[in-house]
C-alpha cells in the first residue's frame, strides 16, 4: 500500500496534571469513559495513567494528556470531544498551554517507480542537490514545510527511513527491510484563552478535517506532482 496511516493521536500539553484524579471510577462518574472502556489492563501509577479502551488509548502524564485513536477508527473525533473534552471541562483550571493533533504516515511511491528516483524527484531540493556531487549514489531527500492550516500551524516533516519488512521471522532483526517515507503531521495550536476549554474543544472538532489534509499530503506525496492526489 504507498500510504499507510501508522500513527495517530491527539495530546494536550500542560503542567501539573493531577494523577490522582485520573481513577476509572472517577472517569465513569464523569461520563468521560464507559464501563466498557476500562480494562483490566489499564495501568493507575503515581507516574502515569493508561487505560487502552476498544477504540482508543487514554495516556495522562504530568505535563500531557493524550488520547490515541485505532488507526481504523470511525468515530475518533467523537471520541475525542467526548474523552479529552470531558476531561478539561471537568478540571477547567488545569494550566494546559497547547493542543497537537498528529499523523504519521508511510509513503512509498505509487506504481512502479524506483525509490531512489521518485525520491530525488520529490523531495530534492536545489540547496541539497548543489551540496553534493552529481556523480554520487546511494543519495536520499526528506522535506521540512510549516505553514498556517485549519486556523492551526501544520508542521510536516518528511525522511527517508529503512522499514522493516511484515514477516514472521523470529529474529525482527535480521529481516529484510524496505526504502519508505515516514511523514509526521502536527497540527499545533497554542492556547490563549483561561480556562481554555472552549479553545480545546474548538481544536478537537477539525480532527476529521485535519486527518483529510494529512491524508490528502501523504497521497500526493506518493504519487508525485504529475499525479496529485
Amino acid at each position: 500500500m504507498p500510504v499507510e496511516l501508522t500513527n495517530a493521536s491527539t495530546v494536550i500539553v500542560g503542567h501539573d496534571v493531577n494523577l490522582s484524579i485520573f481513577k476509572p471510577h472517577w472517569l465513569v462518574r464523569q461520563s468521560i469513559l464507559s464501563e466498557e472502556d476500562v480494562a483490566d489492563a489499564s495501568v493507575i501509577s503515581p507516574g502515569l495513567v493508561r487505560i487502552p479502551a476498544p477504540r482508543f488509548e487514554l495516556l495522562v502524564l504530568p505535563d500531557r494528556i493524550q488520547l490515541r485513536p485505532a488507526r481504523d477508527s470511525e468515530q475518533a473525533q467523537s471520541d475525542l470531544l467526548r474523552v479529552l473534552g470531558g476531561i478539561v471541562g471537568s478540571l477547567p483550571h488545569t494550566p494546559f498551554t497547547a493542543i497537537g493533533l498528529n499523523f504519521d504516515y508511510t509513503i512509498t511511491p505509487y506504481g512502479d517507480v524506483e525509490f531512489e528516483a521518485w525520491d530525488k524527484e520529490q523531495f530534492a531540493a536545489p540547496f541539497s542537490l548543489a551540496a553534493i556531487d552529481e556523480q554520487q549514489v546511494d543519495v536520499r531527500f526528506g522535506a521540512f514545510f510549516s505553514c498556517e492550516a485549519l486556523h492551526m500551524r501544520l508542521n510536516a516533516d518528511i525522511k527517508p527511513v529503512r522499514a522493516p519488512e511484515k514477516t514472521e521471522a523470529e529474529d525482527a532483526e535480521s529481516a529484510p527491510s524496505e526504502e519508505v517515507i515516514r511523514g509526521k503531521f502536527n497540527f499545533h495550536h497554542d492556547l490563549a484563552q483561561s480556562p481554555p476549554v472552549s479553545e480545546i474543544l474548538e481544536v478537537l472538532g477539525r480532527w476529521d478535517a485535519a486527518a483529510s489534509f494529512a491524508a490528502s499530503l501523504a497521497r500526493r506525496a506518493s504519487a508525485g506532482a504529475a499525479e496529485g492526489d
